[in-house]
């Protein structure tokens, strides 16, 4: 099949429970946000790549395997297909720029998913045909490539040069991990980044008067790489953070998993998974940080922004998010290692004009307000769409 027309994203995320819900998004979400499953799709996934974050990324690119195989989402053809609605997978970087590596076993356990039950098995047919289908040799006996970014970058640079010579619509980057994979990126091809990255949507970030996550004031995406959030946050190109303030705000209650174990889509194994990730995140949240009426689903956000931006306006005047200048901190041995240091009132922005994103320049939309029943709506749209992709291909039970 063709590709959609819908707004063309690419997911650079760490799955990871929240970053499950986030790629059920980006393949599902609908233009119509409570439309069900009757409605054109609002993003045309082109592909999906893994960092390490939550979990070692030879884990992290195995959860995504899976996850795309459980989704539905078709293959693409072959490792340069950029014509029809497969969506590709490549391994991302498995260190950060300068800084050690990390991930957080005691909330996503060590594999990146853990307590999550009736995903494919990594060694099945379908998950190891997605595995390979976007790297440029034979399927192997080895389970997964090797833990590089090279495939990555070279396969970025071709499909930015094809959608840019053919004059299709920008790509939005849509990063919900460490933002490794995308500083090199914009190291390394910034001719590409300025020609064909409309904007760089992040889940990351604590803005002052927020608690850090796994720092006294750092966000653990952040917090992972510094250098490589001040480099994305200081490139000209519009970034969008959505940050622990509104990500806090995304509860999935109980009212929503009641609905969810209700199995009103008809995909009884598939909402059976879903509960399963949510379950066991709003375990390690409620142990971790007294979360008790369930876990904030953070990444989400980031998907939901680029279908519907109008989710983040401010609900008693209706305005947009606001543009301010983000720093990150990445001095290795400060106690704000990580934090992202918001001008609130512009006094340090030294280019406040409003084409220039770049450093020194208010850099970010920094999203603030969130209505979170319309969030959980389109959650269920999601899963309906969802159902009927499986359903079609004879998977679902």
């Amino acid at each position: 099949m063709a590709r959609s027309d819908g707004k063309p994203i690419w997911l650079d995320c760490d799955p990871g429970h929240d970053d499950a819900i986030a790629l059920l998004f980006a393949l599902f979400a609908p233009q119509n946000c409570t439309g069900g499953s009757n409605f054109a799709a609002a993003l045309d996934l082109l592909g999906v790549s893994v960092v390490a974050g939550n979990a070692p990324v030879a884990a992290t690119y195995a959860n995504a395997a899976r996850l795309l195989t459980l989704y539905g989402a078709a293959l693409p053809k072959h490792s340069r297909d950029f014509e029809s609605d497969g969506v590709h997978l490549f391994c991302g970087s498995e260190v950060p720029l300068n800084k050690l590596p990390r991930s957080d076993p005691d909330i996503h356990g060590e594999d990146g998913l853990g307590g999550v039950t009736g995903l494919p098995s990594l060694g099945s047919e379908q998950v190891q045909k997605r595995v390979w289908a976007s790297y440029d040799v034979p399927q192997q006996r080895h389970l997964l490539p090797r833990s590089s970014p090279g495939e990555l970058l070279v396969f970025w640079h071709a499909l930015l040069t094809h959608r840019i010579k053919k004059g299709l619509p920008k790509m939005t980057i849509v990063a919900t991990g460490p933002l490794t994979n995308v500083a090199l990126l914009m190291r390394g091809f910034p001719d590409l980044v300025e020609q064909g990255i409309e904007e760089v949507v992040i889940m990351g970030g604590a803005p002052p008067g927020t608690r850090g996550n796994r720092g006294p004031l750092a966000e653990f995406n952040i917090l992972v790489d510094p250098e490589a959030a001040d480099i994305v946050f200081n490139f000209d190109v519009p970034v969008v953070m959505a940050g622990l303030n509104v990500t806090h705000q995304a509860i999935f209650g109980r009212s929503h998993l009641e609905r969810l174990q209700a199995h009103q889509c008809g995909d009884q194994a598939l909402c059976d998974t879903l509960a399963s990730v949510v379950t066991f995140f709003a375990d390690t949240y409620k142990s971790e940080f007294g979360f008790t009426s369930g876990p904030p689903v953070h990444d989400v956000l980031a998907v939901a922004y680029v279908v519907a931006p109008e989710l983040f306006n401010c609900p008693t005047t209706g305005a947009p998010p606001k543009r301010y200048q983000v720093q990150v901190e990445t001095a290795a041995h400060s106690l704000a290692m990580g934090s992202t240091v918001i001008d609130f009132y512009a006094k340090t922005c030294q280019r406040p004009e409003e084409e220039w994103w770049g450093r020194g320049g208010r850099n970010a939309i920094v999203l603030e307000h969130l209505d979170v029943e319309k969030l959980w709506d389109m959650f269920f749209a999601c899963l309906e769409r969802c159902a009927q992709r499986r359903k079609q291909l004879g998977v679902s039970s």
